[in-house]
């Protein structure tokens, strides 16, 4: 027969725009409801400023007034646009910036290569670049927090000549050393040099920057230089420091190809670090040839991973060997076919890993 008193029951209206409501549970004069910003948005739009708002249930069953409408985070980008091959900072490139929001914000790029937005609104900023006689560049960056360079920056990529073609290495900070391989199998139409002990080269890397044939002088027959009818490869740019500072490699005059003319691109880990190269580089690999962008390779997503248990320096201890094989181009015979190496087809690298990764 005795009564008992029980807390006063609110309902929940409507969210305020960009707010929601947290959870579904009791809300009453004694347990107030939670409103929580949606994801990129804060109370007043700075970024450490509040994002959750405590609302109280009156007496009446009516509650506490809402707050205004949570405001878009934005942060400020600063980025540059460099030539992928030689680094020259690149002035009147055309900036086109879509921002999580869609706001556009259009500019163009200093005497220094460099451009900025103030306002871009927090999340996935979609960024194109363009810029006379190089390729046209589409990318896009997570925007968590201001960009001083780095990952918003863009390697524009100088136009190609015919039969030439170029794979353009760009990563985050960690590992801080990725290296760009080449090396050269006998191709589909089954021609090889076996190793002939003419000057064909066979592995192009870091320490060894050219893959070329050399012809010897007709007249001067100590003299030797490039023997301009047959192809090569150059390392352009060796990086060192991520940081989207591109590592560029590039193929030359690949129609006049008939021995080993299969070219295998592949990604070591020079740092020999267990996991960092797959879980945080976030390489990517663009291929261009002289009609512009061919295949955009992404770490994760396309190539195969090299997981092996590396070698043994002198002090003991154990360097993982961590490869990232890409894609492969063979040339036989003039014709270009590429392919992601995902499958496996490509032929497997036979080189020295004491000359592919140490630590760092």
């Amino acid at each position: 027969g005795r009564v008992h008193c029980i807390p006063v029951q609110c309902t929940r209206s409507d969210a305020p725009a960009n707010w929601r409501w947290s959870g579904n549970g009791v809300f009453n004069t004694n347990s107030p409801a939670v409103l929580e910003c949606e994801p990129g948005y804060s109370s007043n739009g700075m970024e450490h400023a509040t994002t959750v708002y405590s609302v109280s249930c009156n007496d009446d069953g009516s509650h506490a007034q809402l707050p205004q409408p949570c405001v878009p985070i934005t942060h400020r980008m600063q980025c540059a646009v460099e030539n992928a091959v030689d680094g020259t900072l690149l002035a009147n490139a055309q900036i086109s910036v879509t921002d999580a929001g869609g706001n556009l914000h259009t500019t163009t790029t200093n005497a220094q290569g460099q451009w900025s937005w103030s306002n871009c609104q927090r999340g996935p900023a979609a960024i194109t670049v363009t810029l006379d006689t190089y390729t046209t560049m589409e990318y896009t960056v997570d925007l968590q927090s201001n960009l001083n360079n780095g990952p918003c920056d863009a390697a524009l990529n100088p136009h190609l000549a015919a039969h030439s073609w170029r794979a353009v290495l760009t990563w985050a900070t960690n590992p801080r050393d990725l290296d760009g391989h080449v090396t050269r199998h006998a191709g589909r139409n089954g021609n090889s040099l076996n190793e002939c002990s003419c000057s064909e080269r066979t592995h192009l890397y870091w320490r060894q920057t050219w893959m070329r044939s050399m012809a010897t002088n007709p007249v001067l027959w100590w003299i030797q230089s490039e023997d301009m009818s047959r192809p090569a490869a150059r390392l352009d740019r060796d990086n060192v420091w991520g940081g989207g500072i591109p590592e560029t490699i590039t193929y030359f005059r690949l129609n006049t190809c008939t021995y080993d003319c299969n070219f295998v691109y592949r990604v070591w880990d020079y740092c020999s670090l267990p996991s960092a190269m797959e879980d945080e580089s976030g390489a990517v690999v663009r291929l261009y040839n002289a009609e512009g962008l061919h295949t955009e390779f992404t770490i994760g997503s396309q190539g195969s991973m090299h997981r092996g248990d590396g070698y043994s320096p002198g002090w003991g201890d154990n360097l993982v060997a961590r490869r990232w094989d890409v894609f492969s181009l063979d040339a036989s015979d003039g014709t270009i076919t590429v392919e992601d190496c995902s499958s496996g087809n490509c032929p497997a690298d036979s080189t020295a890993e004491e000359n592919n990764h140490a630590w760092c």
